[in-house]
């Protein structure tokens, strides 16, 4: 397994974000704080103790954040959630990056609920025990047979135009045969060297369908397309459920809770 890099910054720069009367909306990070004091939004305030806050000069037409939300205004430590290290620390998505990617922003929320400090030790144990948990989404989901109703004759012909391209001397004549096959098919006649060119060409046309054909045929692009308003919070969970317990976090962050609702942000 490849070395995970760790951070050099904090995970939790904590800084206190408050409104006109004082209040604490929520902790926010170095660029959300220099998003508002770079539109003249706020002021940046820092205290003895080194605790810098953001006060906001202005009245929000819409709710920045709930006040009530004990989650999001308390302290987070920069610290391991699972064994308590503070060094060598990575910053682990609970939801993984492949699906979240693909997610709607208005149901990932501008927090940091389901983005964890990890060392990188524990980080890579607990990456060991995702696949099979992917697998099950994708059986759950029947994403073998969304797979199959997609046609992806340009991810073939792509691929097997670099190859032809790039290793030809190389290739016994069998995989020759069979990249040749699946470009002839594509193509709908039988290709010469010039196609070859053209396929991998990437300001050409077939690159642009082969892109977009790509992110159709990924596995967690299809398994995402199936969630909605209905069952969006039972695929959090899951994954809050499985870090859990294959992770075993025993310093998560004070009133992080795996049944946290996912709010639909319009």
């Amino acid at each position: 397994m490849k070395i995970m890099k760790h951070s050099k910054k904090k995970i939790y720069a904590n800084i206190i974000l408050k409104d006109l009367n004082d209040k604490i909306i929520s902790r926010i990070s170095e660029a959300q704080a220099n998003h508002y004091l770079n539109k003249g939004m706020g002021e940046r305030i820092q205290l003895p103790d080194k605790t810098v806050i953001v006060k906001l000069n202005f009245e929000p037409k819409y709710e920045i954040g709930d006040y009530s939300d004990l989650f999001k205004i308390s302290y987070k430590e920069n610290k391991c959630v699972v064994c308590g290290c503070k060094e060598k620390l990575t910053k682990h998505h609970i939801i993984p990056h492949c699906y979240r990617k693909h997610i709607s922003q208005r149901y990932l929320e501008s927090n940091s609920h389901d983005i964890v400090p990890m060392c990188v030790y524990c980080h890579q144990n607990y990456e060991e025990n995702v696949a099979p948990y992917r697998k099950f989404l994708n059986e759950k989901y029947n994403i073998k047979a969304e797979l199959a109703k997609i046609d992806d004759g340009i991810v073939k012909a792509y691929r097997g135009a670099k190859v032809l391209m790039n290793f030809r001397r190389k290739l016994p004549e069998s995989r020759k045969n069979k990249f040749k096959k699946d470009i002839n098919k594509y193509l709908g006649r039988t290709h010469n060297y010039y196609d070859l060119e053209a396929i991998i060409d990437r300001k050409g046309k077939y690159y642009e369908e082969y892109k977009k054909v790509c992110q159709i045929v990924n596995p967690h692009y299809l398994v995402v397309q199936k969630l909605n308003d209905e069952n969006i919070q039972e695929f959090f969970e899951g994954w809050r459920a499985h870090f859990v317990e294959y992770a075993r976090p025993l310093h998560m962050m004070d009133y992080w809770d795996v049944q946290r609702k996912v709010q639909r942000n319009s």
